[in-house]
Parts: structure tokens; C-alpha cells; sequence
């Protein structure tokens, strides 16, 4: 390329493409010998250096763009994600309101500061920013998801049980929405339909044992002891030390008269008690 700056830019980006990350940079500092103001080869240094795992460094080179123009904003949303890794909320965040303030339209930034608030356990906020991401059209699924999650956490049972229908129904097809939705459901009291969502995410992953676990809350409510103590069993086998489990299926041996069973969960449980 010679002396043409964009041309070891392009190569550089089409390098970040395959991460072939050191070669990119090189074509960016080559950029930069040429083009000392040219503002994309530094964050594309930034973004070789963070998927390096390398964020301070990532960070010093976005900087570096920003200096050159302090109304980057992609500059500042590659910042964020550095900020983010490295767990500092409070400087991501801060990126994030100037992105969107530049650029009010960014979903991926409604997104990504609301999983910052909710790090922060700012629920008001998570949904706030859930929901502008939802407008603006930005893992639509995912994001009603993340927001039916945050109004459990805040006691909002039906919102919660509304949102991840239309995750579903926006085609988010995980065992995370499936027992949210079935949690929910369980807080309504609606067990039927908690069971079938159970059933889904079990379906979807039968190796997350909650599920197990509160299917058979679903079956102890609705008087179906021996399908619960099934389940609260499997979510034991997985987790022997789960006090609640034994807690659940001793009670449920004692309503169906097995006693000898129900004894033995309250044993195992006063041991566990006594370990911790």
C-alpha cells in the first residue's frame, strides 16, 4: 500500500474480520505513521487490544480517538465495553449516556446500560433502558426478557409473565425465558401453566436443575405429591446439599403417608444445617 493510509486501514479491518489481531495492529500503527489524526485506526487498535484481553490498553487507544474528535461516538460505546469488562459501572455508564447522547437512537446502547444497572441493582433504570432498546428495536426478544426479569425482582408478576410471552413470541427461544415465565407463573399462582413452561425449559436444557426444582413447587401446590417428589429428588441428585429440596419432597412425603422418607429428608436436613 505504500504510502495510502486507507488501504492499511481496510487491510487492518478485514484482519480484526478473521482475528488476526496482531497483524491488525500493525496495519493500524502503520495508519498511524501516515495519518497521525486518523481517529479509526486508534479504535481499531482498541478493539484488536480488548479482544486480546488487553483493556487498558484498549482503553489508552480510544482515548487517543477521542482526542482527536471528542464526539466519536463509536469510540466511546468501544470504551464502554472495555469499561464494562473491567467491571467499572460507573465510567461504562458514563460512556453509554454520552453515546446516547450523541446518538439517541442507539439501541445497543439502551441495552448495554441497563445490564450495567442491573449489576447495580437500579431496577428502575434496567427497565427504563429494556425499553427504549425494545423502541428502538434491539434484541427485541432478548430485551423483553431481561425486562420480565426485572419485574419479578421488583414483585411485577403479570408485567413479568406479559414480557416473556412477547420474548417468545419475538422468537427467544431459551430455557431462561421458559422459567422465568414459568417462576412467574408460580408467584400467580397459575401451576398449570407454570408445569408446561417447566416442561419447555427442561425441554430446552435439562441440565438446569431449578427447573426440576420449582416444576415440583408446581405439582406440591396442585396436590400432585408423587410428581413433585420426583422432581424435588432430580434437583437433589444434582445438588445434595439443597436444604430447600429436602424440605419440599420430606413435606410431601408426609402428605402421601411416608413417613419413614419424610424422616429421613428431616435427618439429612439437620446434618446439612449442622455443616453450614
Amino acid at each position: 500500500y505504500d504510502d495510502c493510509a486507507d488501504g492499511y486501514y481496510y487491510r487492518g479491518d478485514f484482519y480484526i474480520k478473521f482475528e488476526k489481531f496482531y497483524s491488525a495492529i500493525k496495519d493500524f500503527e502503520k495508519v498511524i505513521q501516515l495519518d497521525k489524526n486518523y481517529k479509526e485506526a486508534y479504535r481499531g487498535k482498541g478493539v484488536c487490544y480488548s479482544r486480546l484481553g488487553d483493556n487498558d490498553l484498549a482503553i489508552k487507544n480510544y482515548e487517543k480517538a477521542l482526542q482527536i474528535d471528542p464526539n466519536y461516538e463509536e469510540s466511546y460505546f468501544n470504551r464502554s465495553v472495555a469499561y464494562l469488562k473491567q467491571d467499572d459501572l460507573r465510567k461504562a455508564i458514563k460512556d453509554l449516556d454520552k453515546v446516547i447522547g450523541l446518538n439517541p437512537k442507539n439501541g445497543e446502547a439502551y441495552y448495554n446500560r441497563a445490564l450495567a444497572y442491573g449489576q447495580m441493582e437500579n431496577h428502575t433504570k434496567v427497565i427504563r433502558d429494556f425499553s427504549k432498546a425494545i423502541k428502538m428495536g434491539y434484541k427485541v426478544g432478548k430485551s423483553y426478557c431481561n425486562r420480565g426479569k426485572e419485574y419479578s425482582l421488583t414483585g411485577n408478576f403479570k408485567k413479568a409473565k406479559d414480557d416473556y410471552t412477547r420474548s417468545i413470541e419475538h422468537g427467544y427461544d431459551s430455557y431462561i425465558v421458559y422459567m422465568g415465565r414459568g417462576a412467574a407463573n408460580l408467584d400467580l399462582e397459575e401451576y398449570n401453566e407454570a408445569i408446561l413452561d417447566f416442561n419447555k425449559a427442561i425441554e430446552l436444557d435439562n441440565t438446569k436443575l431449578g427447573n426440576y426444582y420449582y416444576r415440583g413447587l408446581a405439582y406440591y401446590n396442585l396436590k400432585q405429591y408423587k410428581e413433585a417428589i420426583d422432581d424435588f429428588s432430580v434437583a437433589i441428585e444434582g445438588c445434595p446439599s439443597d436444604i430447600r429440596a429436602y424440605e419440599k419432597r420430606g413435606d410431601a412425603y408426609c402428605r402421601i403417608g411416608d413417613y419413614d422418607n419424610a424422616i429421613k429428608d428431616f435427618f439429612m436436613i439437620s446434618r446439612l444445617e449442622q455443616k453450614s
